[in-house]
């Protein structure tokens, strides 16, 4: 999936939870979605955020490859972690981010290279939607 892609499918999913839920509408949480969307890629060099990151996404990407702990269940929960100072700002930045990031790892199944969503467990394993790789 292209970054764009990313980025409007984490800020439609923003925006119908907010609509759903009746929060108002705020830029910040949005923005935040936006970028979190594509952090998951920082490990190919590749990609746009990859590209911004040069010397870390090249060393993730020969350490453990594209689409495997960045997109992974145990990589959101890391990213859960690492985003938690943001619970403690007055807008749902960190529920944005949470968004963003998870919603990359998503939409990525729908891809036919798959997402490693049980990595580090099962590191080879591929998950497509639907059905497996």
């Amino acid at each position: 999936m292209t970054s764009s892609t990313h980025i409007i499918t984490s800020t439609i999913s923003l925006c119908a939870i907010n609509v759903l839920s009746g929060h108002p509408f705020h830029p910040a949480p949005l923005a935040v979605a936006a970028f979190m969307s594509i952090l998951p890629d920082i490990d190919s060099p590749q990609s746009h955020i990859g590209r911004w990151c040069k010397p870390f996404s090249g060393f993730l990407y020969r350490k453990i490859g594209h689409r495997t702990l960045t997109h992974s269940i145990f990589g959101w929960v890391m990213a859960g972690l690492l985003f938690l100072p943001l619970r403690f700002l007055p807008l749902d930045l960190y529920g944005a981010a949470l968004i963003g990031y998870i919603s990359h790892a998503l939409i990525d199944l729908a891809n036919l290279e798959g997402v490693a969503l049980t990595y580090p467990l099962l590191p080879h394993h591929r998950w497509v939607f639907p059905g497996d790789a």
